[in-house]
């Protein structure tokens, strides 16, 4: 689990992708400010977004 303290900002749901091995990157904005984490067991990224109201892209790859 990506690390907010006790619980990220955001669980994103990657069902198809649970138990796989991914790499995942930011890829927007290149700024690296946030925190993330893959969790396969349960198919989720988990995010730390900066701040409220704000997005990023991720690519991810197996």
């Amino acid at each position: 689990m990506a690390n907010c303290g006790e619980e990220p900002n955001i669980e994103l749901p990657l069902g198809a992708l649970q138990g796989s091995i991914l790499d995942v990157q930011c890829v927007y904005p290149r700024v690296n400010d946030c925190e993330w984490s893959w969790n396969a067991e349960v198919g989720t990224l988990g995010v730390c977004l900066p701040n409220v109201k704000t997005a990023r892209l991720f690519e991810i790859r197996k």
